[in-house]
């Protein structure tokens, strides 16, 4: 695998927060081209990805693995994520892409996936939205269908055995809708029972389950409760949290409050106090006659 280091001097932020990569985001870039240098160099495009996979395999990297790409149109995802452009031809929903764009870029997930902590999963939205590790899907945080087309499953797969690992048979998402709680099959299939359990209550289910990809139209539970649930399925363990987000900074907001209402009070003291002191002094002031007449 070679890649060709076109650095952006623009459209992209230095550094990353203090973070680490901990995802790969994949996009279609609705393009034939052969590079996308001068699309996020030019003009006041104000984006740009960590590297572009073309046609025929080449790969570019326009920003440092430390810096931050201007891809996910979301910060804190483009944060923790390393993000590819992919080749399309300009027609993003064909599912048709170049065997070698997909080596490529299973190649290059790979190298990825060794160099920091990326797991050879895709996760749901919510688990990339929590910061999770694995791979994402640009649809994931803004209004958009990319990467469209794009067998993001088959990457994955490729860079598994590339690192000499085996891609997992089975995997699912979780996410509610009308208040109960879906499960989408995103690799193989399941026909057996899965345990749902409310880590508030305790409480324990085991509905049976028949689903396979793209057949997630049955609930797997209903009337969600506010709190954290495990789910087991065929072995794999997914969790969803649908409690109120509660700012971990509360208390501390409160304690500042606090104080700063109860410096406001001791400045209102002082004042007061030096008020009643300068009217002290010139009552006492009254008093004193202005010249003293000693006796000699």
């Amino acid at each position: 695998m070679t890649i060709n280091y076109r650095y952006l001097t623009g459209h992209f932020t230095t550094g990353r927060g203090g973070k680490i990569p901990n995802q790969i985001t994949l996009h279609t870039s609705v393009s034939n081209a052969d590079s996308l240098y001068d699309f996020f160099q030019g003009g006041s495009r104000n984006s740009s990805s960590t590297a572009y996979v073309n046609k025929t395999g080449v790969i570019e990297q326009y920003v440092r693995d430390e810096d931050t790409s201007w891809c996910n149109a979301n910060f804190p995802s483009n944060q923790r994520s390393l993000t590819v452009e992919t080749w399309d031809g300009g027609n993003p929903y064909d599912p048709i892409r170049t065997p070698e764009m997909y080596e490529s870029l299973a190649q290059l997930c790979a190298m990825w996936m060794k160099k920091y902590p990326i797991a050879g999963v895709l996760l749901s939205k919510e688990g990339a939205l929590a910061g999770k590790s694995g791979f994402t899907l640009h649809k994931y945080f803004t209004s958009t269908s990319c990467p469209a087309g794009l067998n993001v499953q088959r990457v994955i797969d490729r860079a598994l055995i590339i690192n000499g690992g085996q891609p997992m048979d089975f995997d699912y998402g979780l996410y509610i809708k009308d208040n109960n709680l879906y499960m989408k099959v995103l690799v193989g299939s399941i026909n057996e029972k899965i345990t749902i359990k409310n880590e508030g209550t305790g409480w324990v289910g085991t509905p049976f389950c028949n689903k396979s990809v793209g057949n997630d139209g049955n609930y797997i539970n209903e009337n969600m409760t506010p709190n954290l649930y495990t789910v087991t399925a065929k072995g794999v363990v997914h969790q969803y949290d649908n409690r109120p987000v509660v700012d971990p900074c509360a208390n501390v907001k409160a304690e500042l409050e606090a104080t700063k209402v109860a410096l406001a009070d001791s400045q209102a003291q002082v004042t007061t106090l030096t008020t009643e002191n300068t009217a002290l002094k010139a009552e006492v002031a009254s008093f004193v006659p202005e010249t003293i007449y000693r006796k000699r």
